[in-house]
């Protein structure tokens, strides 16, 4: 068991320092935010729609860390603009320039699913999904703005 996650903690070292160093390659920015960031007056300040949200959730115990990942990354983007990846995607040269001309040509918003069934994804009533595992946009996009309202 100690091997295992060993080979795991090597792992996400890896993708984490490879996906900085191809940032920085490409001119773009690498930020990896931590509990740290979500603590104290700090927090209020970085998530000042959602810290009282995420306060909640963690009320609730262990298992709503998700929810509070959620909203944290929904507000980073919103507030700064940019990419959101989860910690296992692996980027690429070719995965930044194609991000920069989708950006150039005017989208304010970029989604993809993790799930097999791509752009066409139907959840809970019947309503369409997007994964928010992978996501891009500008700073103030309405489309955050109306998934954190």
């Amino acid at each position: 068991m100690i091997y295992i996650k060993k080979i795991q903690y090597y792992f996400v070292k890896y993708l984490f320092d490879h996906n900085k160093e191809v940032c920085k390659r490409n001119g773009y920015a690498y930020r990896l935010w931590v509990e740290d960031d979500r603590l104290g007056a700090t927090g209020r300040k970085n998530f000042p729609s959602t810290i009282d949200y995420q306060a909640t959730a963690l009320e609730y115990g262990n298992s709503r860390w998700a929810q509070v990942a959620d909203l944290a990354r929904l507000e980073i983007i919103y507030l700064h603009g940019g990419i959101y990846l989860d910690s296992l995607f692996e980027i690429s040269d070719l995965f930044l320039k194609t991000l920069t001309e989708i950006s150039e040509k005017g989208h304010t918003f970029i989604g993809a699913n993790e799930d097999p069934c791509k752009l066409e994804c139907v959840g809970y009533k019947g309503m369409p999904y997007l994964t928010n595992s992978f996501f891009a946009a500008v700073e103030g996009s309405s489309i955050l703005e109306r998934l954190l309202d």
